[in-house]
């Protein structure tokens, strides 16, 4: 639709979910060694950027709520487009840090490039940082968006040149795309930078914008996403009733990121997938095998309070990619839009013994009671360097829970699920679900973000990025696994990094007992994390998960 000299993005009735007004915020970091080419460095990134803005120009528009008594926002973007002054306005270049020790490249490497040492106020892009269309009090974009204030920026990136690296910061509004979506755009950004190498060539400002009809066609797949959600009875979903955990709300939520052994989480892995074997199993992926423990372990840290609090059952939301589920159009991977959904695993509080203080510690044991586990799992034996024999059983309960749960999702559950998000949103997916002082989890994972992708920028000692990092944040109950090299031939592979978010004396325990299992490797930033006081509610979407979303 174009009109005044503008254009307008349609936002399917996904995209328009209040919890997903916020912005998706992370870093790509590289190591950057010669001083000399950072103009060319910043050039060539710039060019890059033209292919992404040539073939998605809606994302240097803005997202506004035109009437705020429809509560419905839009995406608004220009007719005629100069690409030059366009990705100047968009991607901005910065070296305020470039002399700073605090971010010296080497620094940040031997701690693990934690997230807290990445501080918005340095990296966040010009464009978003102090937008007036942000709410009061959140001058990095860090929290929900009321859209209260006036439009908002589609996209924002920055180049911010520290010592010895280089930190791409990339803003992005979640209303406009996912984390499918963006992984797209990284994947075209850097094949045009790229490219530029082996063409020999610096300028894409004689291409021109896609035909319409390319662009219309996103729309029409935007706005027809509606007739993929064609129950027109789906059932209501049986609701159970959430509990805060503690009476006293003024308590303090931190942010750790672990580091898990690859080593031990895939022998693990291949000991859970014999204790579950059958002709009609699937494989345990690393994805279960990781949430998993990390499930178990914060169920058993959080036991006393969830006891206490009168609370009856705990759910894990998974969120699940529904892309090659609704046909061609939506698989494509130059369809931007959000498409992912959350499967639920849910664990019910059993009759444990002896638990009825914070002090006290139930065993893995006692938690499979409240699981719908797999009756055939059977006993197996492990490697003997594994120190988590004795507890085989108990996860292989959790990771066939979480099996199960992603295995459930195809044609017809993302038919019911759309349906009921269209016509219950107030019942459907995690609308039931309470994280902050609550007893559930929601899980994503960027694992395959694609932080192998070649850049080949020019001043970099290597073609990759060194590490792909989530923005520091705090969002209780949320798990982040985060982007991972492939396992090369031969040789131990990169650790698995989670980032998880807690209540600080949830996380104490948690953090016991994972290190008390030994499924942490230690030496590189184990035992940081980001540290805030809870945030105020906005609107009611601070207890919703937001997530810049990745396949599993």
């Amino acid at each position: 639709m174009s009109t005044n000299g503008q254009k307008e993005l349609e936002l399917s009735f996904i995209d328009q979910q209040p919890h997903i007004r916020v912005y998706g915020r992370y870093y790509i970091i590289f190591p950057f060694s010669d001083r000399n080419l950072e103009n060319i460095a910043i050039k060539a990134l710039r060019t890059g950027f033209k292919e992404v803005l040539r073939q998605y120009p809606y994302l240097l528009g803005t997202v506004e709520m035109p009437d705020a008594s429809s509560g419905q926002l839009r995406v608004i973007y220009p007719d005629a487009i100069n690409i030059d002054k366009e990705a100047e306005r968009v991607f901005t270049a910065s070296n305020d840090a470039a002399k700073d020790p605090k971010f010296d490249f080497d620094k940040l490497e031997k701690d693990s490039f934690l997230p807290e040492d990445l501080p918005p106020k340095v990296f966040c892009p010009k464009l978003v940082k102090y937008h007036p269309g942000l709410d009061d009090g959140d001058p990095f974009a860090e929290r929900a968006t009321s859209m209260h204030k006036g439009p908002l920026p589609v996209f924002a990136t920055q180049a911010s040149f520290i010592p010895k690296g280089l930190v791409l910061g990339v803003w992005f509004h979640h209303a406009v795309t996912d984390g499918s979506g963006n992984a797209r755009v990284l994947q075209v950004w850097s094949n045009a930078v790229r490219g530029l190498k082996d063409a020999g060539s610096s300028s894409f400002s004689t291409l021109s914008v896609p035909p319409c009809d390319t662009l219309e066609k996103h729309s029409l797949a935007r706005r027809k996403l509606v007739d993929r959600a064609s129950d027109p009875n789906p059932p209501k979903l049986q609701q159970v009733t959430r509990h805060p955990l503690r009476q006293n709300a003024d308590y303090k939520v931190i942010t750790k990121m672990f580091r898990f052994s690859s080593i031990e989480i895939d022998q693990f892995r291949e000991a859970l997938s014999r204790s579950l074997s059958g002709p009609k199993k699937a494989k345990i992926s690393r994805f279960a095998t990781l949430g998993a423990i990390i499930w178990a372990h914060i169920i058993r840290a959080r036991l006393p309070l969830i006891k206490a609090s009168e609370n009856t059952q705990s759910a894990l939301a998974i969120v699940v990619d529904l892309r090659k589920y609704l046909g061609p159009s939506y698989s494509s991977p130059d369809y931007l839009g959000n498409l992912v959904l959350s499967s639920t695993a849910t664990w019910e509080l059993p009759q444990t013994k002896g638990v009825v203080h914070a002090d006290d510690m139930a065993t893995l044991q006692e938690l499979v009671s409240g699981l719908d586990a797999d009756p055939d799992i059977k006993s197996s034996i492990m490697p003997m360097s594994m120190p988590h024999h004795h507890h085989l059983k108990s996860l292989a309960s959790f990771a066939s829970q979480i099996s199960a749960t992603t295995h459930a999702v195809n044609k017809d559950w993302t038919t019911t699920e759309l349906s009921q998000v269209l016509r219950h949103p107030s019942t459907a997916q995690q609308a039931p679900l309470k994280y902050s002082n609550g007893p559930d989890l929601y899980i994503t994972s960027w694992m395959h973000m694609g932080v192998d992708r070649e850049w080949c920028i020019p001043g970099t000692s290597s073609n990759q990025a060194t590490a792909i990092r989530r923005s520091a944040w705090v969002s209780e109950g949320g798990i982040t696994i985060l982007p991972r090299k492939k396992d090369g031939d031969g040789g131990e592979g990169s650790p698995y990094e989670v980032m998880i978010s807690l209540a600080e004396a949830d996380m104490e325990a948690f953090e016991k007992g994972v290190e008390d299992g030994g499924w942490l490797e230690l030496g590189k930033g184990d035992q940081m994390g980001v540290e805030y006081s809870r945030l105020p509610q906005m609107d009611g979407c601070d207890d919703s998960p937001w997530m810049p979303r990745s396949t599993l």
